[in-house]
């Protein structure tokens, strides 16, 4: 109970009955001081409104049960019904000039260790009772579901990642020696470390006596303004939410932590979770360099796909198309961690004063200057003489997310590892099976960037038979008019923008699947499911969640995502043999 008491007492500096009088300040000289430290401290605080997202390791069962008998999927009905070979039509406003798909013969089905493990898992997870072309979504999720109540692919996905991370931060490095200490006096805090980090970070900014005037600026208007004291203990106290993985005390950082968990998370994080987060929030960059080694870079001839795709499909538009293009090429992929880190002397610039030549004694003020530089690094320095924007190293997020990033100026992709499938094994014979679950996403945010390209350039373009803008938006009112009657409740709406994104997407992320192929890929112990198939299952696979969860802002259940992009895939229809009319196959379909 001291220990309690000792932690906790001071999380409200500023008290408003305590009637402590302020000698000598006047309100020009607080706000002067506030002002000051605003950067600082919104920088610090910003964070605990978006509580950081929860994922990990994904797609299929490590321990998959006895397989289901099996049907083979090339029929439309249900797996019970006589085969329908006939050919799937093509369907009212399909893909245009888009060639069908002829994949050429199998010479021989993989039957390396890494395909059999993939076909093993797929034949755990299919639930064969479902037919593909009524609810594919189901017939590929249903089972793995049944067996991760209250969980979803990219969560499993980066509670994994989250776990690695964890394990190389407590090992000792050579490049960065430093981080070792660093994390461990995190996960297993010194008795009053918290106290002093706190104390040091008041102290150094100023705050050790409150202002006199109850209200902001001194006035009274009928409680429009906030008092002064309200408005400076929610600051010190969402700073005090920010230290909280310092707090030794196991029950005050428990709740005090609760900014730094997933929605959805029933228990409070443990400490190296909470102390991942801590970096993933501040100072990602040097986690990400030191785990480069877990990482691979699994995209090859994508970037190329997606620029023909650009070119087929905008190629009425005059200067869009080629403006974009060229913006297309000209844009950086970083692969799971900053490009820059990897100069020498950028890197021992940025460990300067960050973890090398910072004394460790006192923690509080290594710690305390640790945030301050971190912090003005994130921010990119704010102002065009700070240190700070000379060392960013312009990774606009964190590692634990699993959804790609473009952000303003759009020159920098950013693909955190957990964009990546971490179930499956670095082995050639596989790899492409990274295509289905990565390439939708990263073209859904590179489409996104074209969207509003589009919208910023609407009524400026030259030799444009089509407005670009306009096609977007007939895409995006088709799909909000289609997915509407799918949609269970008004909670399930998610923005009609990025549902069509996402529609939009599946289409280069399969060319480029097909680019990878030079034969009907097969599993030698699945071989009933052809190398299309596999493309539609593995994609599917990557989005299978529990929606007890809820779903994010601005996204549709993870139903829609699947089953709404490939209901509009002629491919889709074509691998499955879906009959025309059948809910996976519709007669009026939404496409550019």
């Amino acid at each position: 109970m001291a220990d309690r008491t000792a932690e906790g007492t001071g999380f409200f500096l500023v008290l408003g009955g305590l009637g402590i009088r302020w000698g000598g300040l006047r309100y020009l000289a607080y706000w002067g001081l506030l002002s000051g430290v605003l950067v600082l401290v919104l920088g610090l605080v910003g964070f605990v409104s978006l509580p950081s997202v929860h994922w990990a390791m994904g797609s299929f069962g490590s321990s998959p049960p006895t397989p289901p008998e099996r049907t083979p999927l090339s029929a439309g009905g249900t797996p019970s019904s006589p085969r329908d070979t006939r050919p799937a039509e093509r369907r009212q406003g399909g893909s245009g000039s888009r060639k069908p798909l002829r994949l050429r013969p199998s010479d021989s089905a993989c039957g390396t260790h890494a395909c059999v493990e993939q076909a093993t898992r797929i034949q755990a997870e299919l639930e064969y009772s479902v037919d593909p072309c009524v609810d594919f979504y189901h017939f590929v999720c249903s089972r793995w579901i049944q067996r991760h109540p209250h969980a979803s692919v990219d969560r499993l996905q980066l509670d994994t990642y989250l776990s690695a991370m964890a394990d190389l931060l407590e090992r000792t490095t050579d490049d960065v020696p430093e981080m070792s200490r660093f994390f461990g006096n995190c996960i297993r805090p010194q008795e009053n470390l918290f106290s002093e980090i706190r104390a040091t970070f008041f102290y150094l900014l100023g705050f050790q006596v409150p202002p006199r005037g109850r209200y902001v600026l001194g006035l009274f208007n009928r409680g429009a303004l906030p008092r002064a004291t309200d408005l400076l203990n929610y600051l010190l106290f969402r700073i005090v939410v920010v230290l909280s993985p310092f707090m030794a005390n196991a029950t005050l950082r428990d709740a005090m932590s609760r900014a730094y968990g997933a929605p959805g998370e029933s228990s409070p994080p443990t400490p190296r979770q909470l102390c991942v987060r801590l970096l993933d929030r501040f100072e990602p960059v040097i986690p990400m360099y030191l785990a480069t080694n877990m990482s691979l870079s699994y995209l090859g001839p994508e970037e190329v796909v997606f620029e023909k795709y650009v070119d087929e499909f905008f190629a009425s538009t005059g200067d869009f198309r080629s403006s974009s293009l060229q913006a297309l090429r000209d844009m950086t992929w970083d692969l799971v961690r900053p490009s820059t880190i990897e100069d020498a002397s950028f890197r021992r610039q940025y460990l300067d004063g960050l973890y090398s030549n910072m004394p460790m004694s006192p923690l509080a003020y290594f710690y305390y200057f640790w945030l301050k530089k971190a912090v003005a690094r994130q921010l990119r320095g704010v102002g065009s003489h700070s240190p700070g924007s000379q060392l960013w190293a312009g990774w606009s997020g964190g590692f634990l997310s699993a959804l790609p990033r473009l952000e303003p100026p759009f020159r920098r992709l950013e693909l955190p590892l957990p964009v990546f499938n971490l179930a499956l094994t670095d082995d050639a014979s596989v790899r492409h099976f990274q295509i289905p679950r990565v390439a939708p996403r990263v073209y859904a945010e590179l489409l996104r960037f074209l969207y509003h390209r589009a919208l910023n350039n609407k009524g400026n373009l030259t030799d444009a038979a089509e407005d670009p803008a306009a096609m977007f938006e007939r895409v995006r009112a088709c799909v909000r008019e289609q997915y509407a009657p799918l949609r269970s409740s008004p909670a399930e709406r998610g923005s009609s923008v990025q549902d069509a994104l996402e529609l939009l997407a599946v289409v280069p992320a399969f060319e480029a699947y097909r680019s990878h192929l030079t034969s009907d890929f097969r599993l030698q112990t699945a071989s009933d499911l052809s190398g299309r198939q596999l493309f539609f299952v593995y994609f599917a696979a990557s989005l299978c969640e529990d929606e007890s969860l809820g779903v994010g802002p601005g996204r549709s259940p993870a139903r829609l995502r699947v089953n709404g992009p490939l209901r509009n895939m002629p491919e889709f229809a074509d691998a499955f043999k879906c009959p025309v009319g059948s809910f996976m196959n519709p007669t009026k379909v939404c496409a550019l």
